[in-house]
């Protein structure tokens, strides 16, 4: 039973008024939704204060929205949703220790309750425990089949523990269940991606955009799949159609910039970067990348300014260590910059990006064998890339194996015509 649905069996149940708030918060007017509630509570109090909890939650006071949950709580000792509903609140405020003793203390007495499962579930994703996570959705499915929200966070844990297809399994059968959140077709195309299978995400993608124009994490994705193949006019389109719906979210700025940057529009990447910033000033992402296009238009000095605040602690930004280690290539610092790129990397472990510059490293530090490995982890971890593709001639070049970094160079032009770095190696190479 739904936390709404719940609310029917209260002894003051007044299907009204969880019909006409339930209504209003659907559309998302949330101050509405909380006015109106207020006006009815003397005719139905518990029912009023329960959906005015709910209500504040969603509206980011979750502080007045566990307060209100509380007081149920004491008023009805006994009542499992009300209980439950209070761990998801104390939950949403960060306080994960009570949230998680709640849920705890229900499952020890009430091992048959599904929705306690999934609440389980639910917390162990957030913590990123996503075995014992399995373990309760599992049981939540088992108690009662063919849930779509369960099966549905089944499916996103298979995904997080790498575990694709039996993810898109998952997956399929939500949806059969008429699940389709959009954030789960998003998961459900990218385990296509992970596996390789880049038509049946493409399949997925394009519909889910039409019916979705503005989601954000979609269009993101779909941008960074495209940066890759380096299609930039797609980026392009995908990156103004970011701005377009969300023009307070740095990320469209971001993609816009990426995109001007591989367009080698160096001056009005960086200006584009300065916009997403000033959207999300504590992005080290944003911050990051601008350091780099300073690097890259020569500006070193300024590049290293603009790393100070991500690479300050004990845990540095990822990215921002990602662009130290260039810099400390492009000075010819390779030992150091492996170091600093191999500690990025356990941070971003499916990062082909990462491989092989690692394996360009190595390849300038006269390790063209270890180079060799790196470059084809990196072909065989992801998409194949003229880049990747060169870097791994290039390995070959200076290993003397001069036909297979011949194929190299060859395939990278096939690939992408034009590429000058692989048009500079069969020059160097020779007839």
């Amino acid at each position: 039973m739904s936390f709404h649905g719940h609310l029917f069996t209260m002894p003051d149940s007044s299907a009204h008024i969880v019909q006409e708030a339930s209504t209003l918060i659907s559309k998302n007017e949330i101050d509405s939704a909380i006015q109106y509630l207020e006006s009815q509570g003397s005719a139905a109090p518990v029912t009023t204060t329960a959906l005015l909890a709910h209500a504040y939650a969603l509206k980011g006071n979750t502080k007045k929205g566990v307060s209100l949950m509380l007081s149920l709580c004491e008023q009805f000792p006994e009542d499992i949703m009300f209980q439950l509903e209070l761990a998801s609140f104390y939950w949403n405020d960060t306080a994960f220790f009570e949230g998680m003793e709640i849920v705890d203390k229900i499952l020890k007495d009430h091992q048959d309750l599904p929705i306690a499962h999934y609440k389980k579930a639910l917390f162990c994703t957030d913590l990123m425990q996503f075995k014992t996570a399995l373990q309760h959705i599992i049981m939540a499915d088992k108690q009662l089949p063919n849930t779509g929200k369960y099966i549905a966070l089944k499916g996103h844990i298979q995904y997080k523990l790498g575990d694709y297809t039996n993810a898109i399994d998952s997956f399929k059968t939500a949806l059969s269940l008429d699940e389709d959140e959009p954030e789960m077709m998003l998961r459900f195309a990218q385990c296509f991606k992970h596996l390789h299978n880049f038509k049946e995400y493409k399949a997925i993608m394009t519909p889910m955009l039409n019916a979705f124009p503005g989601f954000m994490d979609a269009l993101y994705d779909y941008f960074m799949f495209h940066y890759v193949l380096g299609k930039f006019d797609t980026c392009s389109t995908l990156a103004q159609a970011a701005i377009s719906a969300h023009p307070d979210d740095g990320r469209g700025y971001f993609m816009s910039a990426t995109t001007l940057a591989a367009q080698q529009d160096l001056e009005s990447a960086i200006a584009t970067l300065d916009t997403a910033i000033l959207k999300d000033p504590d992005n080290t992402i944003y911050q990051s990348h601008k350091a780099s296009l300073l690097h890259q238009a020569g500006h070193t000095k300024e590049a290293l300014s603009e790393l100070k605040h991500s690479l300050k602690g004990n845990s540095p930004a990822p990215f921002s260590m990602v662009v130290w280690a260039s810099i400390l290539s492009d000075v010819k610092q390779y030992k150091k910059a492996i170091k600093v790129y191999k500690s990025a990397l356990k941070s971003m472990l499916d990062s082909t990006d990462l491989m092989s510059a690692i394996g360009t490293v190595y390849r300038l530090d006269g390790d063209p064998n270890t180079g060799l490995e790196w470059q084809t982890k990196a072909l065989k971890n992801g998409p194949k890339r003229a880049h990747f593709i060169v870097q791994q001639g290039l390995c070959y070049q200076d290993l003397n194996q001069l036909d297979k970094a011949r194929d190299c160079f060859e395939s990278a032009l096939e690939m992408k015509p034009g590429l000058e770095l692989a048009e500079k190696a069969l020059v160097e190479l020779g007839s």
